[in-house]
């Protein structure tokens, strides 16, 4: 019993030794603080391109805007330019990067060959009616800019003719996507 006793004593004395050693450890603590600039989600408002009815064989020609200075050619009565409006946060500079081609197909076609027309985009900035170029900033005065959209297709042969789109297979649209800085 005796060695009992002194036994625990000495786990004793050698446990409050080693919570005193370990109790002087160093610890040291950090922050990291969290910040974020909220912006207004981009809104996107687009106007479809109409040709109209034009004529086989030859090439059709939109201006971007009436101060485009291209020259409209081989338009149906019906036509009209596209745009993009866009909206977020008064000040902030956006990225805007587009496809400089689109595909029009022709309905009820094979999605090949002489179904599809190419469409060379023409992108003007409405304001100062200058080329907008993808992938240029672009700074969101007054917290909205709009592009207009214009461009040139190629002749469809006669023995294409019919009604073309870029949302029948084998089109593609003009995609713009946007996103801040």
């Amino acid at each position: 019993m005796k060695n009992l006793l002194k036994f625990t004593f000495v786990l004793f004395v050698i446990g409050g030794m080693s919570n005193t050693a370990f109790g002087q450890l160093i610890t040291e603590t950090a922050d990291v603080n969290v910040t974020a600039e909220v912006a207004v989600a981009i809104t996107l408002t687009p106007t479809n391109i109409a040709l109209g009815t034009i004529i086989s064989d030859l090439p059709s020609v939109i201006d971007a805007n009436s101060n485009d200075g291209a020259t409209e050619a081989n338009l149906g009565n019906t036509n009209n330019a596209g745009s993009l409006v866009i909206t977020g946060t008064a000040g902030q500079s956006v990225n805007v990067n587009y496809n400089g081609t689109a595909v029009l197909s022709r309905v009820g076609g094979t999605g090949a060959g002489g179904d599809l027309a190419d469409f060379t985009v023409v992108v003007k900035e409405e304001s100062t009616n200058t080329d907008y170029v993808s992938d240029t900033p672009l700074v969101l005065t007054g917290g909205t800019r709009t592009l207009t959209v214009g461009g040139s297709l190629d002749a469809v042969l006669a023995a294409n003719a019919g009604t073309f789109n870029t949302t029948t297979a084998g089109g593609v649209a003009i995609t713009f996507v946007v996103n801040y800085l």
